[in-house]
């Protein structure tokens, strides 16, 4: 069994962004109690890039409607780059 685990992330302005967090690989003929399930160090893994993926996106979305001008609803440029 190869096992993918992906996560989508939908914004509050309704777009979406899919990350491919990993993937491990389970034999089926596997009889040995680790070929179960997933391991500790497997888990481990995943929960880290599942917090780094959720932390980016919410970073990405909280700096984007930063940009936005409180009176005319226009993205404000950012410093040294013309908009």
């Amino acid at each position: 069994m190869d096992v993918r685990i992906i996560v989508e992330t939908t914004f509050e302005n309704g777009t979406t962004r899919k990350r491919h967090l990993g993937r491990f690989y389970r034999p089926f003929r596997s009889t040995q109690p680790e070929g179960f399930g997933m391991l500790l160090e497997d888990a481990k893994s995943m929960l880290w890039q599942l917090q780094q993926a959720i932390l980016l996106d919410q970073i990405e979305e909280i700096s984007e409607t930063s940009r936005v001008c409180p009176e005319c609803s226009k993205a404000r440029a950012i410093q040294g780059l013309s908009a």
